[in-house]
């Protein structure tokens, strides 16, 4: 039988089959169904001749946002375009995640995590599903919590998470939250911080402790946590990070992203901004922690707001900006230029004593947001020689993957997913991209339409409620609940 699809003398980057070469790739069914230095066009009902191109497999972003306020419409193209075949929405809600991927999917896969917060007020609050999963002080009992898991896993979403840096909670409403959702083998991500720390270096040394062996955590842009607020130094804050992570072992896993703009919710509730974050970093500013400190760091180009245009967001500041966040009543996605090259280089290049890099992987924390970088500023990393194409591909794309169990992604190896991404190395971007071995992108234009979404047993109905087609994520091959040492297969520790 003829292969739906062959990619002709594509250079072709896989490190976890460890490849690095020109080859052929036949692609049928959706599925990668041999990769061999040459194989006959007339094996194929098509062929692409890619000679001089890089291809590779599509990124996973683990870690974006397309409910950060208005414009998730956008998401799906942008992330699209960014190279990205598979994404986690890390708030939520689910409902609202699917409900914009129904209307607006670019042909890539989608999962959604749910927030767990306490609230700040009455009234509507970011990321919320219902009342189970707004808490009305920062100390819910059990019972509340076991109510607000419940719900994100019984409206699709894979697992909790946890927003302290933004709201806080307590330690021990912190580590109940993780307990539960731990003990229901769901998706456990944390934004460090709690009402005792918040999100710096004291947060990520909280996180830390709170994990255990049969108690893994997903700990968010790690870099984020390190802008000098405990220690004098950042530089010496990223050295106690990288030996706390290093430490925990296989108990954590991380991502860090390559941007240094922090994005951030800029909804504002009694005069005040919703999000702990918003205040801090109008504080490093140097402007007053309200609602007219955020209007004066707009006006004065401080603080960006994101203003959706098309299928692409775009951030402005000034007067522009100023006027869309009041036209939204605050509610839209703002960000503060307050992350750092230096600690985001050390994030995303620093290895253990095994050779595998000490924060797992890269994630934008983007998606809606026009910070979708992975490919574009880790390309230059490559150029700048902080490591290789190999260690991006890794981080970008097979160590997510590994992360949430997706077993046939991140990798094109004979069965996996026919994701890819085709490089142009010159532009630093993604020239095409392939999903299930459809064209969803080509050359900035997106032409894919719906896709798939992840979710667990418990959230299929209420996929398919959504109209969309679920697909069923088996986390017990993720790193939460199977480390990187428990389990033979494709991928090794060390890149080549």
């Amino acid at each position: 039988m003829a292969y739906d699809l062959l990619l002709k003398q594509a250079h072709l980057v896989d490190p976890a089959n460890r490849v690095n070469d020109t080859v052929d790739i036949a692609i049928e069914n959706g599925r990668i169904a041999r990769v061999d230095p040459v194989i006959s066009s007339q094996s194929a009902e098509r062929t692409w001749d890619l000679r001089g191109a890089v291809v590779a497999p599509g990124l996973v972003d683990g870690h974006m946002h397309t409910t950060l306020g208005p414009g998730g419409e956008a998401a799906f193209a942008m992330l699209a375009r960014a190279g990205v075949s598979t994404a986690i929405d890390f708030a939520g809600p689910p409902k609202l995640v699917m409900e914009l991927a129904r209307k607006h999917g670019s042909g890539i896969t989608i999962g959604s995590l749910q927030v767990l917060r306490p609230s700040a007020g009455p009234g509507e609050h970011a990321f919320s599903s219902g009342p189970e999963t707004i808490f009305s002080d920062p100390d819910p009992d059990l019972a509340a919590i076991r109510a607000g898991v419940e719900r994100g896993l019984d409206e699709g979403a894979i697992g909790s998470k946890i927003l302290g840096g933004h709201f806080a909670l307590t330690p021990s409403a912190t580590l109940r939250i993780i307990e539960e959702t731990v003990a229901r083998g769901a998706y456990m991500g944390f934004h460090v911080g709690t009402t005792e720390t918040g999100s710096n270096l004291a947060g990520l040394r909280e996180a830390v402790s709170m994990a255990a062996p049969n108690r893994r955590i997903h700990l968010c842009h790690i870099s984020s946590a390190l802008r000098g607020q405990i220690l004098p130094n950042r530089l010496h804050e990223a050295a106690e990070a990288m030996d706390l992570l290093n430490a925990a072992g296989d108990s954590v896993v991380s991502e860090s992203f390559l941007t240094r703009w922090s994005p951030d919710p800029g909804k504002c509730i009694g005069g005040i901004p919703d999000s702990a974050i918003v205040r801090t970093s109008l504080r490093a500013g140097g402007y007053e922690p309200t609602e007219d400190g955020l209007e004066l760091a707009i006006r004065e180009g401080y603080t960006y707001v994101n203003v959706p245009r098309g299928d692409n967001n775009v951030a402005v500041t000034g007067e522009e900006g100023l006027v869309y966040w009041r036209g939204m009543d605050t509610d839209a996605g703002i960000a503060f230029p307050i992350s750092y090259a230096d600690t985001g280089l050390i994030c995303a290049t620093n290895k253990r004593p095994d050779g595998r890099f000490t924060v797992t992987a890269l994630a934008s924390d983007a998606g809606l947001l026009p910070y979708n970088v992975t490919l574009n500023h880790g390309l230059s990393l490559v150029e700048f020689g902080a490591f290789t194409l190999s260690d991006l591909i890794w981080k970008g794309s097979y160590a997510p993957a590994r992360m949430l169990g997706l077993t046939a992604k991140g990798h094109l190896g004979e069965g996996a997913d026919a994701d890819i991404v085709v490089i142009d190395r010159d532009r630093k971007e993604a020239a095409h991209l392939l999903v299930a071995g459809e064209l969803v992108m080509s050359n900035g234009m997106v032409i894919g339409r719906g896709g798939r979404f992840l979710t667990t047993d418990r959230g299929v109905e209420a996929v398919k409620t959504q109209g969309l087609e679920p697909q069923v994520l088996d986390l017990t091959r993720s790193l939460l609940y199977r480390g990187w040492n428990e389990e033979s297969g494709v991928g090794s520790q060390a890149l080549f």
